[in-house]
């Protein structure tokens, strides 16, 4: 049938329909009782973004907070994997540990170190922090830019958004960033600040600027 609505609506039908197709595939081959299917993107998008900054450029949710979806086989659950998956953030840096370990290779043993987590045993003992950068060793644009996720919280800094500090539970649409001149707001960046430190030392500009 023809596709109906906006384009990124058309593009919305395009993905379901492949997805149909696949799972529709591995049932044919009678593969989908043994096959992990994760998709995601690099990056997220709005027909209509409340901020008007370049894609490649934005800190924001619109841009930033990105969908994630596993298809794992039934064996392969646990309660914890999906716990964490729906009330934890998590990072693209999750991905790879946590289909080696559903792969069974014991990830805390291999003879590397990964950045991301298996999300299938990591406790969250505290949210951690999650890092977003718009450049790095493989790309640069004209402007940078760094955003720590800790909870709710959304810490943004670079050349565009300078230091802006949100509370998505009480303005998911990132219009009031908090005021920075309060003690309590203050207090609030450093002990962010601190716990990006600890988890992601010398990549976090926050740390290295300290």
């Amino acid at each position: 049938p023809s596709m109906q609505g906006t384009d990124y609506e058309r593009a919305l039908q395009v993905v379901d329909e492949a997805m149909r197709e696949l799972f529709d595939a591995l049932s044919r081959h009678r593969a989908d009782h043994a096959q992990v299917v994760v998709m995601t993107a690099d990056h997220g998008e709005r027909p209509n973004p409340t901020h008007r900054v370049p894609r490649v450029e934005s800190l924001y949710d619109e841009f930033t907070h990105i969908p994630i979806f596993w298809r794992i086989p039934e064996e392969m659950q646990t309660r914890t994997f999906e716990e964490t998956l729906i009330h934890h953030n998590t990072s693209n840096l999750d991905i790879l540990p946590t289909l080696l370990g559903l792969m069974g290779y014991d990830v805390a043993n291999l003879p590397f170190e990964f950045d991301g987590v298996d999300l299938r045993h990591h406790v969250f003992e505290e949210e951690r922090t999650i890092l977003v950068t718009n450049v790095g060793p493989a790309r640069k644009w004209h402007h940078t830019g760094e955003l720590i996720v800790w909870g709710s919280y959304r810490w943004m800094q670079g050349d565009i958004t300078k230091q802006r500090l949100y509370d998505i539970d009480k303005d998911p649409q990132q219009r009031e960033p908090l005021d920075l001149s309060e003690d309590t707001t203050r207090a609030l960046r450093e002990r962010i600040a601190r716990r990006a430190c600890e988890d992601h030392g010398d990549r976090s500009s926050t740390c290295t600027a300290r």
